[in-house]
């Protein structure tokens, strides 16, 4: 029940969906399908006249069997013509139907993964699901929809053939029916297969992912030729193609027989209809003419049955990875939950005893961190790679919850505010920053969406930056793709391009100013200008920077240090060095390699 439950529920989906793209059009694709499905039984009966009428000669007037053929002829042509038109028109709503929905589903899925807890979309169960939704929804939707459209169209056919047929004798019917039966048992077999094959498909298909991007990929591009792995990685994608199609083959080839047993049988059927007629033909208790019209139709139901029955196996098949599209777009979004508080001025932010772990994991990322950070105070994080500082920015940000303890703004459980209205005060430039392939006036302006179209705005804190002058001497200024692949697009330099990125986040007037590793690749010359204007634009908002770099590191008003995910040491430049502790080691290892 619960898999007829499934499938009705996709088919509804991918109807709805459907009529969503394509409007009324859907119906007249649905009438096309009915007529194309109908037509050989036209043509079979514009034969039968012809058969019969010819079969009157010696016995009628020639001139009125010549008078009779003409009009067949001519009826049958007009009809041919309607039905080659339909079949053509129908190619272009299919078609055009096809386009939309690979597009549409590309466009909503990338929207909603968008949309999702930050929690979902790290979880690898749900990368797994994502990735087989990717790889096989789009174009299994589709065939899906047709499917359904010719199940239903295959229907309205299969009663108007069938009853055309009981006319002649009421037998024929059951021995076409009597013979699908076995095709029903092959179904759900079939369907365990494929869904087997899709799991373990689903994790090859990740990893084929990872190493066609480092072949494929710019960033990897260099590596690749410097390094000289692409052998190696060409090798792993080979045992990834082989171990799929090895799956696939394996699955096909079981069903092979089957397929071709079901596929035999009913053909049993309409032989024997054609045997019982020709058997009436000769007691003359029908005519030629007749014969070749049961003959015909016979054929046709049990083409119908056939196709109706596999069009249903199909769906179901096609519902299993629809099935998972409809759960990825039914996922409950990251909303808007909380009170509406209204924020007003920072005035503090503080951690209260919080201590993290990463769902799934047992080992705590952080514990016990307290801390608190007065209104436009900056203060820096340190500590070595993999300490926690990102996972204290990522519960800063609200994109996961303490499993302990609770972080407060001006006194209020964070969580306690509305979720857009406590992004909203909120700018932040995170270590793997979105390097967006527009122009450099919208890559700057993201930051602000509202005031995208604000050029001095954007251009004051390029300046900041010290990334206007490159911006502005581009042979289209701002209006320039910052990505190679567009027409007149240009590449920028990692350095650059943290420089745009921590322009997006200024250009965006936040309240609190996150900045993670934001000068790791740009020259010190230039990261010195751009924290003395930095230092002094945001002197009005609290700051958390996240840096290795203990020349920028030391201006901060103080310094945070957190150590295998506890905070041991808070102070001043001044005051950490006099404690002796890890900071003050960590600065002077860095002090000493700048020494000859």
């Amino acid at each position: 029940m619960d898999k007829i439950s499934s499938v009705i529920r996709v088919a509804r989906f991918s109807w709805t969906y459907s009529v969503k793209i394509a409007g009324k059009k859907i119906w007249l694709l649905l009438f096309y399908l009915t007529y194309k499905n109908i037509h050989p039984i036209i043509n079979a009966y514009f034969i039968k006249l012809a058969i019969d009428t010819l079969t009157q000669v010696g016995q009628a007037e020639p001139s009125l069997i010549i008078r009779n053929i003409a009009f067949i002829l001519i009826a049958h042509f007009l009809v041919d013509s309607w039905d080659n038109f339909s079949f053509r028109h129908s190619l272009v709503l299919s078609r055009t139907l096809q386009r939309k929905l690979l597009s549409g589903i590309d466009v909503d899925l990338a929207y909603k993964n968008a949309s999702l807890p930050i929690t979902t979309i790290e979880n690898s169960k749900f990368k797994d699901k994502y990735t087989l939704v990717k790889r096989e929804a789009g174009f299994r939707l589709y065939p899906l929809v047709d499917q359904s459209v010719n199940i239903v169209a295959g229907l309205i056919t299969f009663i108007a053939t069938a009853v055309l047929l009981v006319g002649f004798n009421p037998l024929y019917l059951p021995i076409l029916l009597i013979l699908q039966v076995p095709r029903l048992f092959l179904i759900k077999p079939a369907l365990n297969k494929v869904t087997h094959r899709a799991s373990l498909s689903a994790k090859l298909s990740r990893h084929w992912d990872i190493y066609l991007d480092f072949l494929e990929g710019i960033k990897g591009s260099y590596e690749a030729r410097i390094l000289k792995i692409k052998e190696v990685v060409n090798k792993r994608l080979l045992n990834i193609q082989e171990q799929t199609v090895g799956l696939f083959e394996k699955t096909e080839s079981e069903l092979l027989f089957p397929r071709v047993a079901t596929a035999i049988v009913p053909m049993m059927g309409v032989f024997t209809i054609a045997f019982m007629a020709a058997k009436d033909v000769v007691s003359k208790a029908t005519s030629i003419g007749d014969w070749q019209l049961i003959v015909n139709t016979a054929h046709r139901l049990g083409e119908l049955s056939k196709r109706i029955i596999d069009d249903i196996g199909s769906l179901s098949e096609a519902s299993i990875f629809v099935d998972k599209l409809v759960e990825v777009l039914e996922m409950e979004e990251e909303t808007s939950f909380g009170n509406e508080i209204e924020i007003g001025n920072v005035k503090s932010l503080e951690f209260d005893n919080v201590s993290f772990k990463y769902p799934n994991t047992k080992q705590f990322a952080l514990r016990n961190v307290s801390f608190v950070v007065n209104e436009a105070e900056n203060v820096a994080i340190v500590g070595h790679n993999g300490a926690g500082k990102t996972t204290l920015v990522k519960l800063l940000c609200r994109f996961y919850e303490p499993s302990e303890g609770v972080i407060k703004l001006n006194g209020i459980d964070i969580r306690d505010y509305d979720l857009s209205t406590y992004w909203g005060i909120l700018s932040a430039l995170f270590q793997d920053f979105e390097t967006y392939g527009v122009s450099a006036k919208e890559s700057i302006g993201f930051g602000d969406i509202k005031n995208l179209s604000n050029q001095t705005r954007i251009e004051k804190v390029a300046k900041l930056t010290g990334i206007h002058k490159y911006l502005s001497s581009l042979p289209k200024g701002y209006e320039t793709p910052l990505i190679r692949d567009l027409e007149n697009g240009v590449g920028l330099s990692t350095g650059q391009w943290q420089k745009v990125a921590i322009s997006r986040a200024l250009f965006r007037k936040s309240k609190i100013i996150i900045l993670d590793e934001p000068t790791s690749n740009i020259d010190p010359e230039s990261e010195e200008d751009i924290f003395n204007k930095l230092i002094r634009t945001v002197n009005k908002r609290m700051m958390f920077l996240i840096s290795h770099r203990f020349s920028t590191v030391k201006r901060a008003n103080r310094i945070i240090v957190i150590d295998s995910g506890k905070l041991t040491e808070q102070g001043s430049h001044k005051e950490l060095m006099a404690q002796n502790g890890l900071y003050a080691k960590l600065f002077r290892i860095q002090s000493e390699s700048y020494k000859e």
